[in-house]
């Protein structure tokens, strides 16, 4: 076994153990350049195959798929369309089906979360992106963010 070089506790000139460690580094270095040298002009190492990339379904129209297909997608066209009619029930519903203010339902997170399935971040990213649209429906019944307090979950009454 080769005979290793220790650098003694006792010596307290920072500065001569601050040498020596760098000797003890640069002879390391030089082993491991002459060794990893050699190998690698025997054997080069291979490179890594490609990985496949995946292909979004972006040129679909996810406004034809029937929603029984739409809601057991992931792809985010089919999230969108999903969140899009989550909006849609809840508007239709106010406007159509519910007579007074008492059974209409506000539009935000929870509602559309609960009715389309998605991700709560990616239905924030959906209404910001249509903050005019669900602002002008929820305003024209004056219809406020505490307004579905208390009353359950949106799916026992709407769907789509």
């Amino acid at each position: 076994m080769p005979q290793q070089e220790v650098i003694p506790p006792e010596s307290t000139n920072l500065t001569e153990r601050m040498e020596k460690l760098e000797q003890l580094v640069y002879k390391l270095v030089e082993k491991i350049d002459s060794g990893a040298t050699a190998a690698l002009a025997l054997a080069p190492t291979p490179r890594p195959a490609p990985v496949p990339r995946v292909t979004v379904e972006s040129d679909k129209d996810w406004s034809q798929v029937p929603s029984e297909e739409l809601k057991g997608s992931k792809a985010r066209g089919a999230i969108e369309e999903r969140i899009y009619r989550a909006f849609r029930a809840v508007a239709d519903y106010n406007d159509n089906v519910a007579p007074s203010n008492s059974e209409r339902w506000y539009i935000g997170n929870v509602t559309l979360r609960q009715l389309s399935g998605s991700n709560g971040q990616v239905v924030g990213d959906w209404i910001k992106r249509h903050q005019t649209l669900v602002d002008d429906h929820n305003n024209k019944y004056s219809l406020g963010q505490y307004h579905n307090k208390g009353r359950g979950d949106v799916t026992s009454v709407i769907s789509w």
